[in-house]
This record gives structure tokens, sequence and C-alpha cells, in this order.
């Protein structure tokens, strides 16, 4: 299986299952309308948080495979970004893809989930808790949609349960699925702008 794994050229490395989950769906999605989604020969590996993915980058490097690395927008993101350029990607800095950067809103705080608008994810969110759930203006001033969540929760004394994250990315992706949902253009729009950067940063690597 992980000879497999190898033996795809064109890898992208993902922080976590939610990245995982939202990019195929989104994918899926902008290919059936007719904008840029990701090939079949993108393959897509989640790395279980930030700091594996220096770890799972070195094991692809010892097979004679550089993955594109695509990080959160966030304080984690850019100090995995900044370890990376000065180790393994030193001369290779197009490969390591910031998510703010990718969707124009450079230095701000992004990470997947804000690709999605905020009605989107608090439905979700309501089906996961089993109860009402939203944010004021307060929550929507603390960075990225997840941390705007861990704010309210916090505020309500709401205890998320452990994987709320990919729980809420498996329900949607889901329900998409089987409603057979198609998502807001602006949704889409800034979705393609991911697949485009990670499609542009393959060329020169191989």
């Amino acid at each position: 299986m992980v000879r497999g794994l190898f033996q795809h050229r064109k890898n992208v490395l993902v922080e976590g299952m939610s990245d995982y989950y939202y990019l195929h769906a989104l994918s899926h999605q902008c290919l059936s309308t007719n904008r840029v989604g990701l090939p079949d020969d993108i393959y897509i590996t989640p790395c279980g948080g930030t700091k594996m993915v220096g770890y799972l980058a070195s094991l692809f490097l010892g097979q004679g495979v550089r993955p594109i690395v695509l990080l959160d927008g966030d304080d984690a993101g850019r100090a995995r970004q900044n370890a990376l350029m000065k180790e393994l990607y030193s001369g290779y800095e197009s490969a390591v893809l910031m998510l703010d950067e990718v969707l124009g809103r450079t230095g701000e705080d992004v990470e997947i989930e804000d690709v999605l608008n905020e009605e989107i994810i608090m439905d979700a969110m309501k089906v996961i808790l089993g109860k009402p759930f939203k944010l004021n203006d307060a929550d929507r001033k603390t960075g990225s949609s997840p941390k705007q969540i861990r704010a309210a929760a916090e505020r309500k004394s709401i205890q998320l349960p452990e994987g709320w994250k990919p729980a809420v990315a498996m329900h949607l992706v889901s329900d998409w699925a089987e409603k057979r949902t198609t998502l807001p253009d602006d949704v889409l729009d800034d979705a393609e702008l991911v697949f485009k950067a990670m499609r542009e940063s393959f060329p020169e690597q191989l």
C-alpha cells in the first residue's frame, strides 16, 4: 500500500481529514460546473495535524517524491511553512502553498472551512451538536471559521465533541452527495483558486 502511495508522482499533503474530505467534494463540484478541479493523477494525503506535515514530507522525499504542501493560513501553518523552507523545501518554496495567500487573503486567519460560508458550516454544527448554535459579532472577530466556532462554544459553555471538524466535514460532503447539492458560486470560485494553485505548483517539481 505504501509503495503504491509513493508511485503517485503528484501528491499533495494537507493537515487533516477535514481538508481531505472538503477538497475531494469541492473538486467534484468544481468539475461538474466546468471549473478547475483536481485531476485523477493528483493524490491528497492527510497528515493528522500540522506537526506531522514535516514527518510525512520527509517520508515522501526519502522515496524520491516531492509533494506539494497545503497549509492553513494561521500561526501554526506559518510556523510549519518557515520550518519546511529552511530545511526540506529550501529552493522549492513554490511547493508550499498557504491557504490565505491562495485565496487572496494574505495575512488573514484562514482554514479550509473558510472556503464555505457561515450558513453552511453553522447548519452542520446544529446537526453535530443536536442543538441551535449561532455566532455573534465577537465570535466572528476571533479568526478562522473553526476558531469562531470554538469561541462560540466557550461562550455558551458547550463542550465540542472530539473530532468535530472531520465530523462536520463528513456530514456536509455526505449531505451534498445525497441531495445532489450544488454549492454557491462564490464557494466554488474560491475552491477553484485552491485547485488552480495546486496544479500550477507541479510542473517545475516534476
